[in-house]
């Protein structure tokens, strides 16, 4: 009976086993075929149907085709760098920029929840995922047992940034609390520490030594996170830090404060000044230096005649002076001094003073009164032994005559002047040539440009000019006294434009000049520098080829195919060479220098700055770091695709100014117009130029270390709509670069406009968002992609 019941049991099994794997296969059958059905379904006219079973992210983009707010890419496109895996169709949500309805509607479509943080899914790849940009922590709570993420406007304005910087607490007495409150007005948030005073362990007062720091910043990380950084309880915006863990010494491991949507500030790289600094990573640094070939010569001299100070009764006066009496040689006395009232003043001109109480004083100087006015005299100052009468009979004359001894005479000479004339008629002598002894006879007269009553202004000497030269020889040079110049410097003389600077009619090499701007007391000149088409390097020397002595004062184009230059008047080689790439007439020309023997050309340089990734960024470092932290060794990183971030810095495609205008073409280019990058500010253009551009793991070329970068100025295009890039009015960076002219700009979202301004420098700290690619199949478990019931990606697969 036992035996009869096994093999009973047994048959029983073995009906029920088939049974069973019939009815598995059925459904496997049915529901595979359904659902693949549903997949490939196309209706009427090719519109795309999305099954409703499909529920990966990449779907939601080809569902939100069919209801208008997706379409596709129809460019150029490469998300790989295996070509063969960028072979799917790219889908971009997109709103045209005055369809804010539209706009608004997206806005609770694209929001992701992805490694506990907010993302806003922005483009499939042609991979077959999906590019996500970072939107900061969001506000996660539990309601009815379910866990519910919010993403959008209702989280607190500000949360602690993700990425981890670090802070020096040593010897400083802070307060620091388990938990804070933050208020917003304006742009200015304001954090309050919780300080409760029915709870004496909620808020500390912590001093932090050298000697107990790892203890003490170990017990505030577990019970005291935050801190103003200072003895209060509150600060505003980004003063306001959260103690993360101890570092080393005295210093804490912290993140700051920030916009919700960031990991916090970063800068794009550690300075701006030379061009290989818009890079991701780059190479060589080549900064920009500076120096002038033009000079301005001023002609003009000043001098006075006459001073002016106060008059005073209790001063002793004297109508005349000896100089060097027996009883006191080497100085002046007053001849029978006598005080005056202040109605005496007017009478006081031709009179002399020491201005001093005592009458018998004394000195080396004495006060000649040429003028008075109130209480105020004007004088000249006699000092050892002068005599009034060579600065009182002054002659002037309307033109000079060469005496071929070294000496001119004044012609059409005045009668004698004093000094009160001057005073008094001043203006009669403007245009009139005098010798500054008073005298009629000098080596060299004075014309007087301009006459005041105390002083005047004057160009005294000779050049030798000319209207053409012969290298460094003036051909048919005139030799003109400065006078005739100040008369006739834009009539007669506006066409000599050579001199040597002085009397000379052949010059040196570093005393050449060529005159492209005058006026009447001086004249701005080019020097001379020998300019080359090209550069051998030889000797340990570079060598100027096709030379050409070029004063581009006044012709920019004069430069367009002669940019490398030595720095020395008149050198034609030098141990470095400089390339000049920027120059406004009559300003610094900015050039790099070459000075590698391995560098003898322009292309060189480019070269070895943007296309040789050897340095990380700032921000680079910044992202990687915050990846490490979140991403490295977790369940989340097998969902991230390793795709191409593209920091395009091709140089040829900008419409407008190509980079044959630039200054950076050494055969044609412009010295005033910058080196502009891939123009991208207007167009969605997801092909990457260089392969040393398309940052990925997979390249070493240009190699990533994490799959992790920046949205690029395209991408952001393709949204259409300026508010689906303005995320709460914050500005972040973008990866592609704008241009370089002594400095490097990189481009950035500015309230919703990409690069609308550019008052920004690349090495102060800006808004940090990253973006990553999910990999093909990415599912979600939850949501309808709104910023309070965001997409879940699912990993349970």
């Amino acid at each position: 009976m036992k035996k009869n019941k096994k093999h009973k049991w047994k048959y029983q099994v073995n009906i029920r086993k088939k049974i069973l794997v019939l009815v598995i296969l059925g459904v496997f059958l049915f529901v595979g075929l359904g659902y693949s059905i549903l997949e490939s379904n196309l209706g009427i006219g090719g519109t795309l149907e999305v099954s409703k079973y499909d529920k990966t992210l990449y779907g939601v983009f080809k569902k939100e085709v069919n209801n208008g707010y997706a379409t596709k890419y129809n460019g150029s496109h490469q998300d790989s760098m295996d070509s063969t895996k960028s072979t799917e169709d790219i889908y971009h949500f997109y709103a045209a920029d005055n369809d804010n309805t539209k706009a608004n509607a997206i806005k609770e479509k694209y929001n992701v929840v992805f490694a506990n943080s907010c993302w806003l899914m922005y483009r499939t790849t042609d991979t077959g995922g999906v590019r996500l940009l970072y939107d900061g922590t969001p506000e996660i709570s539990v309601v009815d047992g379910k866990t519910q993420y919010l993403c959008g406007d209702t989280r607190n304005l500000y949360h602690m940034g993700e990425m981890q910087s670090t802070l020096n607490l040593n010897n400083t007495t802070y307060k620091y609390a388990k938990n804070y409150t933050a208020t917003t007005s304006g742009n200015t948030t304001t954090f309050t520490l919780v300080d409760d005073p029915n709870d004496p362990d909620d808020c500390k007062s912590i001093n932090i030594t050298s000697s107990d720091a790892q203890s003490k910043i170990e017990d505030i990380v577990a019970n005291y996170p935050y801190t103003c950084k200072n003895s209060n309880n509150s600060c505003t915006n980004n003063s306001f830090y959260k103690i993360d863990s101890f570092s080393s010494g005295t210093i804490a491991n912290i993140y700051t404060s920030t916009y919700r949507n960031g990991l916090g500030y970063s800068a794009y790289n550690t300075s701006y000044n030379s061009i290989n600094y818009v890079g991701y990573m780059y190479g060589d640094t080549y900064v920009w230096t500076s120096f002038n070939p033009t000079a301005l010569q001023d002609l003009n001299s000043s001098q006075s005649l006459i001073w002016s100070t106060s008059l005073n009764t209790n001063f002793w006066y004297s109508d005349s002076v000896t100089w060097n009496d027996s009883d006191v040689p080497n100085k002046y006395k007053l001849d029978s001094p006598y005080q005056v009232t202040s109605a005496d003043y007017p009478n006081l001109v031709g009179k002399y003073t020491f201005r001093n109480q005592d009458q018998t004083y004394t000195s080396n100087s004495v006060y000649y009164i040429v003028a008075v006015n109130g209480s105020t005299m004007y004088y000249r100052q006699l000092s050892s032994g002068d005599n009034i009468s060579q600065y009182n009979s002054i002659i002037f004359g309307t033109d000079i005559h060469d005496n071929g001894n070294g000496t001119y005479s004044l012609e059409n000479e005045t009668p004698p002047k004093t000094l009160n004339d001057w005073y008094n008629h001043y203006s009669d002598y403007n245009g009139k040539y005098m010798c500054s002894d008073g005298s009629n006879t000098c080596a060299s007269p004075r014309y007087i440009t301009s006459a005041g009553q105390t002083a005047y202004n004057y160009v005294s000497g000779n050049m030798a000019l000319a209207k053409t030269r012969n290298g460094l020889v003036l051909e048919t040079p005139i030799i003109i006294d400065y006078g005739k110049w100040y008369q006739g410097y834009n009539t007669t003389y506006s066409d000599y434009v050579y001199t040597c600077g002085n009397t000379d009619t052949t010059c040196t090499a570093s005393n050449l000049r060529y005159i492209y701007l005058r006026n009447s007391t001086n004249y701005r000149y080019a020097k001379f520098y020998n300019y080359g088409n090209s550069v051998i390097y030889e000797n340990n020397k570079y060598k100027l080829q096709n030379i050409e002595a070029i004063t581009p004062a006044t012709n920019l184009t004069q430069l367009s195919n002669h940019h490398y230059v030595c720095t020395s008047l008149g050198a034609t080689e030098c141990a470095s060479v400089a390339y000049v790439y920027n120059y406004s007439v009559g300003g610094n020309m900015a050039y790099l220098t070459l000075n590698d023997p391995d560098i003898d050309s322009i292309q060189d340089v480019l070269d070895a700055t943007l296309k040789k990734n050897a340095t990380n960024s700032v921000i680079k470092t910044n992202i990687d770091n915050w990846y490490s932290n979140k991403f490295e060794n977790t369940a989340f990183e097998d969902k991230i695709d390793d795709t191409i971030y593209c920091n395009d810095r091709s140089y040829d495609l900008r419409s407008g100014y190509t980079f044959a205008q630039s200054g950076f073409n050494p055969n044609g280019g412009m010295t005033n117009i910058a080196l502009y990058f891939k123009e991208n500010a207007i167009t969605s253009d997801l092909s990457c130029t260089n392969t040393s551009d398309r940052f990925s793991i997979s390249n070493n070329d240009a190699k990533l270390t994490y799959p992790v970068a920046l949205p690029t100025t395209p991408e952001m295009n393709l949204l259409g709509n300026s508010s689906l890039r303005n995320i709460n009015g914050q500005n972040y960076w973008l990866m592609s670069p704008l241009n370089y002219q002594n400095e490097s700009k990189v481009r950035m979202v500015q309230q919703g406009w990409v690069d609308t301004a550019q008052n920004y420098s690349i090495n102060q700290s800006y808004p940090l968002r990253p973006a990553i690619s999910l990999v093909k199949g990415t599912r979600y478990s939850s949501g309808n992609g709104s910023t309070d019931n965001p997409y879940v990606v699912d990993m349970s697969e």
